[in-house]
């Protein structure tokens, strides 16, 4: 099943500015849907409709890794989050960022909604980006954290899933697609992938939604 996914920012964000975040998106699962009677998921809205009807309990799940597998990390992948984060950041809670391969450009999140008062970054130059999400995860004081992961370690990626497994946050790791065929103990898997249409989502596992 497939849907598209109206852009974030199509309407408000000025071309001129790099790096665009105003991209399209195709949802499509790559196994049947199917949710597990009497399981009850917690989440939060993507801002996506298309999206929110492939995902467990109709949004971005809580209490768990969400992985973000990408072609090329150059900050553009963040438009899929964008709507969410900046729900969060108008309700007043917090959300941070961690570790974007570019210098975000602060006018094009304020474009998106962002309240960047309720907004943390850390920039990619700190040593242990990955020890500073856990962190915030296991702190309990943000809503979502976004971290864009620089090399492939399956023990910080466990250490996340622990971490969001304790709270109610949102946990975003972005990773390479080279990674597609590495083990994960995320509780969601997708893929960002070129399509016909533009950019495309796969969900490649879910848990509580796709069947083993």
């Amino acid at each position: 099943m497939s849907a598209v996914l109206a852009s974030p920012l199509q309407h408000c964000t000025p071309i001129h500015l790099q790096p665009r975040f105003d991209l399209g998106f195709e949802a499509r699962a790559i196994r049947r849907p199917s949710r597990r009677a009497g399981l009850s998921l917690r989440s939060r809205p993507s801002g996506n409709a298309s999206l929110d009807t492939l995902l467990p309990g109709g949004g971005w799940p809580l209490g768990g890794l969400i992985e973000i597998l990408v072609e090329k990390m150059d900050n553009s992948e963040l438009g899929l989050l964008l709507p969410a984060l900046a729900a969060l950041t108008r309700a007043r809670q917090r959300v941070a960022i961690i570790g974007a391969p570019n210098a975000l450009d602060s006018r094009r999140l304020v474009a998106a909604g962002i309240d960047l008062d309720h907004l943390s970054r850390i920039d990619s130059s700190v040593s242990d980006t990955h020890w500073s999400a856990e962190q915030y995860l296991r702190a309990g004081g943000c809503a979502a954290v976004v971290l864009w992961q620089s090399r492939d370690d399956y023990r910080q990626l466990r250490n996340l899933q622990l971490a969001a497994e304790g709270g109610t946050a949102l946990a975003f790791v972005f990773r390479s697609a080279a990674a597609v065929d590495q083990p994960s103990p995320a509780a969601l898997r997708i893929k960002i992938a070129m399509g016909e249409q533009g950019r495309r989502i796969e969900i490649l596992r879910c848990r509580g939604i796709l069947d083993a």
